[in-house]
């Protein structure tokens, strides 16, 4: 039985796709190594990741209720992220 699931060992080169700053974290995010933070509110993430992804607060950004259980699970939010419009424009 395994009693934990570490995601971020399956991220590889797509690493880059999380650019976010823990200090910009929207605190409707559920603890984890996956969180949403200032997103662009583009409401991209639930197409590719529904089981995980919502929208909440002031202005409807894109947050993690539910961290990945599974590698399937990881790449739906690695997908996630990459689907960000704004992605290669970021710093």
């Amino acid at each position: 039985m395994t009693l934990y699931f570490n995601p971020v060992a399956f991220l590889g080169n797509d690493r880059d796709a999380f650019r976010g700053s823990w200090e910009d974290r929207l605190w409707l995010n559920v603890p984890g190594p996956f969180y949403g933070g200032e997103t662009d509110t583009c409401w991209t993430g639930r197409l590719s990741a529904p089981a995980h992804v919502l929208y909440g607060g002031e202005y409807l950004s894109e947050y993690v209720y539910h961290q990945p259980t599974t590698p399937a699970d990881t790449a739906l939010l690695i997908e996630a992220a990459d689907n960000d419009p704004f992605l290669d424009g970021a710093p």
